[in-house]
């Protein structure tokens, strides 16, 4: 995986990632936010939405509130940046990957309030378990897929993996 976001969310998110300033620093968010909002909003993008995150394997709701607890923020609220910042941090294949880590969690949220007491709970519940290994295997294959094209940018010069590197992983 890509991780073009480093640093300590206590300290100023662009300084820290002085690259990231051309991609989303325009003079209208200048001029709406002054440079310590700026740095708190994108680092509660990245802790929301970035797989490099380390609140990110926690579920969507819980993670928000986790940023909350330290942050002023509402996704709904900044749709625009986090559409800019996914464009730019994430490949086709993380993003794909994101989309079915979130799909994932909605489908386990939808499943855990489905009693099994009443027929229609009992049937839906058996629909979807029946069906979570083929979106289990179909996300480790776009999963392995990321994995590989994340490899393949971070070797220098196109060089290939040789046989050792790739099993020594």
């Amino acid at each position: 995986m890509s991780k073009l976001v480093s640093g300590d969310p206590e300290k100023d998110f662009f300084e820290q990632n002085p690259d990231l300033k051309i991609a989303f620093l325009t003079d209208e968010l200048k001029k709406k936010y002054s440079g310590t909002e700026l740095s708190k909003i994108f680092w509660s993008i990245y802790l929301y939405s970035d797989l490099n995150s380390k609140l990110y394997r926690i579920p969507e709701k819980e993670r928000l509130l986790e940023i909350q607890r330290y942050y002023k923020f509402n996704p709904d609220e900044y749709k625009d940046l986090i559409s800019v910042y996914n464009r730019y941090v994430f490949t086709k294949e993380e993003t794909l990957y994101r989309i079915q880590i979130s799909k994932l969690d909605e489908i386990t949220a939808y499943l855990s309030t489905l009693s099994l007491d009443d027929d229609t709970g009992f049937k839906k519940s058996m629909q979807i378990m029946g069906k979570l290994s083929k979106i289990w295997n179909d996300m480790e294959v776009v999963k392995n897929r990321m994995v590989e094209s994340s490899n393949k940018t971070n070797m220098k010069g196109g060089a290939k993996e040789s046989a050792r590197e790739s099993r020594n992983k």
